[in-house]
């Protein structure tokens, strides 16, 4: 008993001496602290550390044995393990950030100067139209089986060009998805931003090999019932005219589509989506299917399709693929864009933005990438860890407000809504920092 409590009081001693040198340094009695201060503080650090890493890797089934481990000090120093979100800055804290000034470089589209080809590669470049909110973006989505293109309720989602690819045995089909084609409205701003869409569009037509024409079936079969409602129908349909016909259902928008086709020379495969939307209307879609072929006499193909409810995928796959013609592949196998992660982490907080504010704000904000960095990870999932720091650019303080939401609610969906997306599409764990500028 008496050994027991001489104990006591020597580690009770030991105690108050650590303590009062702790107390002591930190009031800055001492001028700079013990030796073995130090040493207790780097020990310390140390044991964190390795405690963290452990953990980690217990949590994956990963822990080996001492042995091993020691072995494998140097490679666990040189890649860090990431493996939820809480997780990541383990990763992305010891990544080399790239300036600003740098991402210029990551921006650019990815090129492989060499790859395998197929002894018999076959290349179809499509050119993907239609109006907005037709469903383009999802369906190239659905045809590549992969998040490529961003997708929103709101129009002009797709402000520029995006490369999709689909590689099948030794075919290869390049979808350019380029942005819904509207008429010039909204004031000047409105009419600069739709002829530079339109813009977009038609420069498609000229790298491309073929025309997919998106329709959606629903609002088309809407618009001609309401024609027929009307009574604006000739009582002879056989003797009307095409233009006659064209003008009971196609408005200003279907024209100008309609006219870029007819001038150019691409055999053209049209695609009426949402027909899942429909319901005892295959009256009005054999009518549609008439007016099309009609419209557009390099019309060879007519698929009536869903995107979101994958019917008749495998027809359009089947009918652009039986048109590729002999040529080499553009990109390796493996590629389902050509577009940087940077770009297109870019692209996503404009979608998630397009889902959560109204009116114009969407449309009025910019983004500017200021911070970046990744890291490779060991993850059953993801590849690697992505931490990017993104400038919300507004105009106005009320614009900051609306942008921020009440309590932060709204930029803090933006983000959430953001980086899952692109976990799914990237396949890789991406951490977003969004902050509200006004310039």
């Amino acid at each position: 008993m008496r050994a027991f409590t001489f104990v006591s009081i020597i580690v009770a001693a030991l105690l108050l001496v650590v303590a009062m040198a702790s107390t002591d340094v930190e009031a800055g009695v001492l001028d700079r602290p013990s030796p073995y201060l130090v040493r207790r503080d780097i020990f310390h650090r140390r044991l964190e550390h390795y405690y963290i890493m452990a953990r980690i890797k217990w949590r994956h089934g990963l822990l080996e044995s001492s042995e091993s481990s020691t072995a494998n000090n140097n490679n666990e120093e040189k890649h860090a393990v990431a493996l939820t979100k809480n997780d990541i800055l383990l990763a992305t804290i010891t990544a080399e950030k790239i300036p600003a000034s740098q991402l210029a470089q990551l921006r650019l589209p990815r090129v492989e100067k060499a790859f395998h080809q197929p002894e018999h590669a076959r290349l179809l470049r499509v050119a993907v139209l239609g109006r907005p909110n037709a469903g383009k973006s999802t369906l190239v989505n659905a045809l590549v089986g992969r998040s490529v293109s961003d997708v929103a309720a709101r129009a002009h989602t797709t402000r520029t060009r995006i490369n999709a690819i689909l590689t099948h045995d030794d075919t290869q089909l390049v979808f350019l998805d380029t942005p819904g084609v509207a008429r010039l409205s909204g004031g000047r701003m409105g009419q600069t931003i739709s002829r530079e869409l339109q813009t977009a569009s038609w420069r498609s037509l000229e790298a491309a090999d073929h025309a997919l024409l998106v329709v959606d079936a629903k609002r088309a079969a809407e618009s001609l019932a309401r024609k027929r409602a009307s009574g604006r129908r000739d009582t002879n349909e056989a003797a009307s005219s095409v233009l006659d016909r064209e003008a009971r259902c196609f408005d200003e928008d279907d024209h100008a589509i309609l006219r870029q086709l007819q001038t150019s020379s691409l055999p053209v495969t049209v695609v009426f989506n949402k027909t899942d939307l429909l319901a005892g209307t295959t009256d009005a879609l054999a009518r549609l299917e008439r007016l099309y072929r009609e419209a557009v006499p390099s019309v060879q193909t007519v698929v009536f399709a869903s995107a979101l409810g994958n019917t008749a995928l495998e027809d359009i796959k089947f009918t652009l693929m039986a048109a590729a013609p002999l040529h080499p592949w553009m990109f390796p196998a493996d590629y389902s864009t050509d577009v940087s992660d940077v770009v297109r982490v870019e692209r996503a907080v404009s979608a998630a933005l397009y889902e959560h504010l109204r009116s114009y704000m969407a449309y009025a904000v910019r983004l500017s990438m200021v911070d970046w960095s990744e890291k490779p990870i060991v993850h059953p999932t993801y590849t690697s860890a992505i931490s990017a720091h993104i400038h919300i650019l507004v105009d106005k303080e009320n614009q900051k407000r609306m942008v921020i939401g009440s309590k932060g609610e709204l930029i803090k969906s933006v983000r959430q809504m953001a980086e899952t997306n692109l976990g799914n599409s990237l396949r890789k764990m991406v951490r977003v920092q969004l902050e509200v500028k006004l310039v």
